[in-house]
């Protein structure tokens, strides 16, 4: 199966982590999620204040934990920011094909090409990998699950997934009805960044023919 390691600034949000986990039970999907220990005591200091640790979650869900690379410098990364260098090593590490993240920025091009890599903003990540049926049964069972709101699935879709996950609610916008996007974060400078498929998983050595992440053979 197809690995996916999760940053620290997505594990810490509960929109797209949730959604993350929901979509990689899919059979449809057909991908895995995994994380290091030192990206969970991060996504633990970004969490809000009273938010159930990622810790308790993973103890919980049994969420995979692959370990961080034990010396990340022996890698020789040469345009990863500095700080996001132990992630990439520990995605490295754990065999990931994608790195999913906010900073997609962060992650070099050079070292994402060595590795056979991709880093994909999460909302991107799941826009190529969620049908409307898939979609529909993810919120679906968020919306089943709650009493307050928002509690069906059009205002899930329109009051966290637009502003959270922008590419999957343009892809899907109006599937449950008339939505406008209630986004209040800033824009998103990079979604993606790499050489995988983001469908398929193939290393596609011609970065031109990865449009938006997906290769020609997966285009619609």
């Amino acid at each position: 199966m197809t690995l996916a390691f999760v940053d620290a600034n997505v594990l810490a949000q509960a929109t797209p982590r949730t959604i993350l986990y929901l979509a990689s039970a899919l059979d449809s999907c057909a991908f895995g999620l995994v994380f290091s220990p030192l990206v969970e005591k991060e996504a633990e200091r970004a969490q809000r204040p009273k938010a159930r640790p990622v810790s308790v979650l993973r103890e919980k869900w049994l969420w995979q934990v692959s370990p961080d690379h034990p010396n990340p410098e022996e890698l020789s990364l040469l345009d990863t920011h500095w700080k996001d260098q132990p992630v990439l090593a520990a995605a490295v590490n754990a065999n990931a094909r994608y790195v999913i993240t906010e900073n997609v920025r962060h992650f070099g091009p050079t070292d994402l090409d060595r590795f056979g890599m991709s880093a994909v903003h999460p909302g991107l990540f799941l826009a190529g990998r969620l049908t409307e049926a898939a979609y529909t049964s993810i919120l679906g069972a968020l919306a089943t699950a709650r009493r307050q709101s928002p509690n069906t699935m059009l205002t899930i879709h329109i009051q966290e997934v637009s502003d959270s996950l922008p590419d999957l609610f343009t892809m899907h916008q109006n599937l449950f009805g008339p939505a406008e996007s209630a986004r209040t974060k800033r824009p998103i400078k990079e979604t993606f960044r790499g050489v995988a498929c983001l469908r398929c998983a193939l290393v596609i050595t011609d970065r031109s023919s990865l449009t938006n992440g997906v290769c020609t053979s997966c285009e619609p």
